[in-house]
This record gives C-alpha cells, sequence and structure tokens, in this order.
C-alpha cells in the first residue's frame, strides 16, 4: 500500500498527540494513584483493603499455630486442617536491597490434613473462629502416607 506524504505526516501527528497524554491522565485511566511518600508504588485501592488476607500477618498467623482450619471444596464438604507452622522467608545478601526498598512481607504456613482427603492445589475457602472466612491459594507439598501436608505462601508490599 502507498501512502502519500501528507497521510504519512497526519497518520504520526495523530499518534504522536497520544504520546504527550499527562502521565497523570493515563494513570487516572488505569486507576492507579502513587503514593505520597512512595511515587514508584500505587497505592492499594480501597476494596482490597477489607479483605481478610491483608490482616494476615507472619506475626498474626503465628498466634493461631496448631489450631483448625476447615477449607471449603463446595457448600457442602468442609476439610479440617491443622495450621502447623508458619515461616518467614529472609532475602539473600543479592537480593536483600532490593526486598527491603521494596518493603516486602514474605511468609509462608503449612498445613497438615489427612492423606484419605487430599485436596488438589487451587483457591479454598478457609473459616477459622477467630480469623473469619477468607479465600486462599494452597498447594500440597509432600507425598507422605498417614499425612497430607498443605503450603500458602504470602508474598506481598507491606502497608
Amino acid at each position: 500500500m502507498i501512502e502519500s506524504r501528507r497521510e504519512f505526516l497526519r497518520a504520526g501527528t495523530r499518534a504522536s498527540l497520544f504520546v504527550i497524554v499527562p502521565l497523570k491522565s493515563v494513570v487516572r485511566v488505569f486507576a492507579q494513584q502513587a503514593t505520597d511518600d512512595r511515587p514508584d508504588l500505587f497505592r492499594i485501592p480501597i476494596e482490597s483493603q477489607t479483605d481478610p488476607l491483608n490482616s494476615l500477618t507472619e506475626e498474626t498467623l503465628s498466634g493461631y499455630l496448631n489450631t483448625r482450619f476447615q477449607v471449603h471444596t463446595s457448600s457442602a464438604r468442609a476439610f479440617n486442617l491443622e495450621l502447623i507452622k508458619v515461616e518467614g522467608w529472609r532475602p539473600t545478601s543479592a537480593v536483600a536491597k532490593a526486598a527491603n526498598a521494596a518493603n516486602l512481607e514474605c511468609f509462608s504456613s503449612l498445613f497438615r490434613g489427612t492423606r484419605r482427603k487430599a485436596l488438589e492445589s487451587g483457591t479454598y475457602t478457609i473459616t477459622h473462629d477467630q480469623l473469619g472466612a477468607f479465600d486462599l491459594f494452597i498447594t500440597p507439598v509432600n507425598d507422605h502416607k498417614k499425612e497430607q501436608l498443605y503450603e500458602a505462601v504470602f508474598n506481598r508490599i507491606r502497608k
């Protein structure tokens, strides 16, 4: 297809108008707002601030060791899992600066269940007497004959 010089310049001018749009307008389009103290990070949307998972920290979850959590696989079925370990992830020296700069919160939780009721990797609704209900992705991590272990990994930016 052959285009005239005039058509080429007209198309180029239109394209450049989209590039000149102020950054704040682009940010508004994507519904993101930078934080005041860290312009490289975005604010957490108000909808996710009410998510119960935001209140689950390594410290909080450690207070519920050896307690039962119910995993709901459907509206009629639930399985008991016991929280047996909460372990924080500490970055190695190679990535420590980047992790500390981003203020990351990284930890995992390990649950124990019975082998005869093994669950697949997936997101399940979890309930606990004191913590309430929340959705959590868990995955099996061992192949033991008597018990099945499941892990949930938390990796997020601290507030």
